[in-house]
């Protein structure tokens, strides 16, 4: 077999006679060595998630918060929700954990 290449313009002579392929078949396949025996596993059945929001069964899952959802609007709530609570939490934690007073008052 005479291959050639581009970028030089050479042509190279590849010997394909030390390229074989074996095939091994067996007539009874109890015959067959265990080193050649596919490995035959159960299939895992995955447990079915559920959306929070809508209780249905979840086709999607948020990126952000690992959240199983089903529909767009289950999906805007729950980022709804994730930013409330992060907006809570940062607001905790800059005025020195002062979590559940109310804005304006001194203790």
């Amino acid at each position: 077999a005479v291959v050639s290449t581009q970028s030089t313009g050479e042509r190279k002579v590849t010997d394909l006679r030390y390229c074989t392929r074996n095939l091994i078949t067996f007539s009874d396949p109890r015959i067959v060595p265990p080193f050649l025996q596919k490995q035959q596993t159960k299939p895992v059945a995955h447990e079915k998630s559920y959306c929070p929001v809508t209780r249905q069964p979840a086709k999607y899952i948020d990126p952000l918060t690992l959240t199983p959802y089903a529909s767009c609007k289950a999906f805007k709530m729950i980022r709804d929700s994730f930013n409330a609570y992060e907006e809570m939490r940062q607001e905790g934690g800059e005025s020195g954990g002062k979590k559940g007073r109310k804005k304006g008052t001194d203790d």
